[in-house]
């Protein structure tokens, strides 16, 4: 992800899939930017395609209205709105049109492409969002609970301001940033000579430190450089590891160019896959990032579980139960305690929830009998009474 556009979110995301692939994961790969879709370019020759030369989306047969993703060499398997739509004027989708939608529409197009493509059985679904921090993203942050963000950047200072705004939204959404890759870090010449046309590498490193108080320096200094080697690849259609498993007309595999495993693009791509499952390995072991909130209606109230730090170092289990009149009438972003809040035991019995559903990481959606609707009653805002009450 990251807020700013051409700093080569789409050719990181694809790179990053095969090498994750590469070491036994199973991997999807999801382009959720409708405006211009990238993977149908960057994978023309990636793909599995049909007779007519295009890759073809098909239904599934055991579910209905769901679709399979295209399949690609190496066992990624990907999905993108240029496949979908048979006009989209993009490289590899056979079509010659723009997608000209409002947000609200682009939004329930990534709804569906995320809900209705039947992935199978992954360990890691990896998602090409577009640039911003607009409709698609906060859709992609309500519909899942995201394991974490790889932001890209590039060592300018233009697209380090946008950076640090999509960096301040993914804090604000519950979704750790997992690592920070300065693509287009640097060139070697053939002299041997290394130059940084963006500027140097690293050196807005102490504002993402402040931004992002849970990274490790090793999370914020990925660097990848200007590379003819991916040139090539992208517009050849294909990735790096793709390139490096090409096989001969005797089927046994052939290196393209020298020792590509030397290449410093393949090897930073092979660190990005490692810190990447590190990392998120790191967030799923964390103790808890956000309470369990279940209405049971026996014990009266919504029953909220979390684990508490304490100060010697350890962790104690907490639970409370809370009325379901002090949710709904309190402010789902504070916890605070509504101003005009009625009273009475038989006013608390009636409001009762009617339905609890999870959104993304930071929140849940809560509709009560009254008829009143939270859209998003925020975990923090559920804690903080939990505290109170405890």
């Amino acid at each position: 992800a990251s807020c700013k556009g051409g700093v080569g979110k789409s050719t990181v995301a694809s790179n990053l899939a095969w090498a994750i692939a590469e070491r036994g994961g199973r991997v999807g790969l999801l382009d959720l930017d409708v405006y211009g879709p990238s993977l149908p370019t960057l994978l023309e020759n990636a793909v599995e395609k049909s007779e007519n030369g295009r890759p073809i989306v098909k239904r599934s047969r055991e579910h209905e209205g769901m679709i399979l993703p295209i399949q690609c060499h190496g066992g990624v398997s990907a999905m993108s709105f240029g496949w979908v739509n048979p006009k989209a004027g993009v490289k590899g989708a056979g079509g010659t049109e723009a997608a000209v939608v409002r947000g609200p529409i682009a939004s329930k197009v990534v709804t569906q492409l995320l809900l209705s493509t039947e992935w199978g059985h992954l360990d890691y679904l990896i998602l090409d969002l577009p640039p911003g921090t607009g409709d698609v993203h906060l859709t992609v942050a309500q519909l899942l609970r995201l394991s974490g963000a790889v932001v890209v950047t590039t060592p300018s200072s233009l697209s380090h301001v946008d950076v640090l705004k999509g960096v301040a939204m993914y804090e604000q959404l519950k979704v750790p940033t997992l690592a920070v890759i300065e693509n287009f870090a640097y060139l070697d010449l053939p002299s041997g000579d290394r130059i940084h046309p963006f500027g140097m590498p690293g050196r807005h490193k102490q504002s993402l430190q402040e931004a992002l108080p849970n990274c490790r320096d090793e999370d914020l200094d990925g660097q990848l450089p200007i590379s003819d080697i991916v040139r090539d690849c992208t517009e050849n259609g294909e990735t790096l590891i793709q390139r490096l498993k090409k096989t001969n007309n005797n089927g046994v595999e052939e290196e393209v160019r020298g020792n590509m495993k030397s290449e410093p693009a393949y090897v930073a791509f092979q660190e990005m896959a490692d810190k990447v499952i590190r990392r998120v390995y790191e967030e799923s072991c964390i103790a808890i990032k956000a309470p369990s909130v279940i209405y049971n209606e026996k014990r009266g109230g919504f029953v909220v579980r979390w684990t508490e730090h304490m100060i010697d170092g350890g962790d104690a289990a907490q639970e409370v139960v809370i009325s379901p009149h002090r949710l709904r009438y309190s402010d789902p972003s504070t916890g605070s305690k509504l101003p005009n809040t009625p009273g009475g035991s038989s006013e608390e019995d009636s409001v009762i929830p009617l339905s609890v559903d999870v959104r993304g990481n930071y929140a849940l959606h809560i509709k009560w009998s009254d008829g009143f609707e939270h859209a998003f009653f925020t975990y923090d805002a559920i804690l903080t009474i939990a505290h109170e009450d405890a």
